[in-house]
């Protein structure tokens, strides 16, 4: 996908949306409806990666993890990681803590994440 911000954040080269949807429907032709987004200096400037994540939220993609919105770090590898960790256990915690809230009846589910946070 031909896109590029500089290290300050500045836009070097536009995002190309269509570009994002042709890979967005080949995407979801093969069955994957779970995205990580991770793009260079998104630290500085997270508007494309916010774009890339409109664009595929908007063919369809049901769960879509941007790296600047999980861990706004300088560095891409650890940002990346997240992203993608986020983007496949998402869905499947999520499909768990439904059907355990659905059995609490009435009852109210809390889930408290390893950092101590609710």
């Amino acid at each position: 996908m031909p896109e590029r911000l500089a290290a300050d954040g500045s836009v070097l080269i536009p995002l190309d949306a269509a570009t994002v949807a042709e890979v967005a429907r080949r995407l979801l032709a093969e069955g994957i409806e779970s995205a990580a987004v991770a793009l260079m200096h998104s630290y500085r400037n997270p508007r494309h990666e916010e774009e890339v994540g409109e664009r595929l939220r908007e063919a369809g993609f049901r769960h879509v993890s941007l790296s600047a919105q999980l861990a706004p770090l300088i560095k891409l590898l650890p940002r990346t990681e997240t992203a993608v960790v986020d983007a496949y256990l998402s869905p499947i915690l999520g499909r768990y803590l439904d059907r355990v809230s659905g059995a609490l009846g009435r009852g109210s589910l809390h889930v408290m994440t390893s950092a101590g946070g609710l």
